[in-house]
């Protein structure tokens, strides 16, 4: 599924049954904004959930934010919302909210990361990661602040940056997973299917 707006999902109106299943990936990307917000309840996707930021196009535009990620009672593969890249500034990472959620995978990972300063100046800084009773390994959980690029006489910095470097984003997690255990009942084809809107 590929949305150009900010989206709501829901697979079952209880939280007894993961109700519908997206085989692929949920992406709210975008390419010169900030990613688009996904809210995901009761729904199992097969593939990645992603809401990236977009780039900044020119100097003195920064790399724009990823957007936030909200899953509930949900088996979901990765989970991606980072910072687009900027010539001065990186964007942030997204807020990503996990409650009762589990992993198609044991391996699947969770990243929140910051875009890289392109040209003079810092990345940006990592989002924030919440799990809430769900099941994903916090090994596989990132949350960087972007790179930086400040020295004098690299790329094109020809005077020290303004500002200064972003930190990396925070993980929490609490509680115990003790999700739904019944099969899916629907199923659909996900990547690029022209879903668009809420």
């Amino acid at each position: 599924c590929l949305f150009r707006a900010n989206t709501e999902l829901r697979g079952a109106s209880t939280t007894a049954v993961s109700g519908f299943t997206v085989t692929g990936d949920v992406k709210g990307d975008q390419s010169y904004t900030n990613g688009y917000n996904i809210t995901l309840k009761n729904i199992t996707v097969t593939g990645t959930v992603s809401a990236n930021g977009g780039i900044g196009q020119i100097s003195g535009v920064t790399g724009k934010n990823g957007g936030n990620i909200t899953i509930a009672s949900s088996t979901i593969g990765n989970i991606v919302s980072n910072g687009g890249n900027g010539p001065e500034r990186g964007g942030n990472g997204g807020e990503i909210t996990l409650v009762n959620t589990a992993p198609v995978a044991p391996s699947a990972t969770i990243t929140a990361n910051g875009g890289d300063a392109t040209s003079c100046g810092y990345g940006g800084s990592g989002g924030d990661v919440s799990l809430t009773a769900s099941a994903y390994n916090l090994s596989f959980v990132t949350t960087n602040a972007g790179n930086d690029q400040t020295a004098i006489g690299v790329g094109l910095c020809s005077n020290p940056p303004f500002g200064g470097a972003r930190t990396s984003g925070t993980v929490q997690s609490s509680g115990q997973y003790s999700g739904p255990n019944q099969s899916p009942s629907n199923t659909t084809q996900g990547t690029d299917s022209g879903l668009s809107d809420n």
